[in-house]
């Protein structure tokens, strides 16, 4: 049986051990932390440097999570690009060491079904 304190705490010290990750993100992303939910918001006006940002910017992370000791869940991980209803996708590759993310249409985020064009449909519908 596991003490209710320990539960308590595990978000608290998950906190504090990933608290220098907003640390290797440039000023030109930002980044989101909640309890265990990491988001990275990221905008270039030209597709090609965005999708090169993007790689590098993957890449930190990556480095950062095996110098913490941690893994991250491809499975899990996503990309959403929000875009207008009237313009395509842009359908970028981000990897590394031939693993992708692959792209989504939504995602859920604090209890919010947020999707790439922003009609509030699915959450409205939930």
């Amino acid at each position: 049986m596991v003490c209710p304190r320990v539960r308590f705490l595990a978000p608290f010290f998950f906190l504090i051990y990933i608290n220098d990750l907003p640390t290797i993100i440039n000023k030109v992303n930002n980044i989101v932390l909640f309890a265990d939910d990491t988001r990275i918001i990221t905008t270039d006006t030209n597709r090609d440097d965005f999708n090169l940002h993007a790689n590098m910017l993957f890449n930190d992370i990556n480095t950062w999570f095996n110098n913490n000791l941690l893994n991250l869940n491809f499975s899990k991980t996503h990309n959403l690009e929000f875009r207008s209803i009237k313009h395509y996708n842009i359908n970028i590759q981000i990897q590394h060491n031939h693993n992708f993310i692959s792209d989504t249409s939504e995602t859920k985020f604090l209890g919010l079904i947020i999707d790439d064009t922003l009609p509030w449909n699915q959450h409205i519908d939930l």
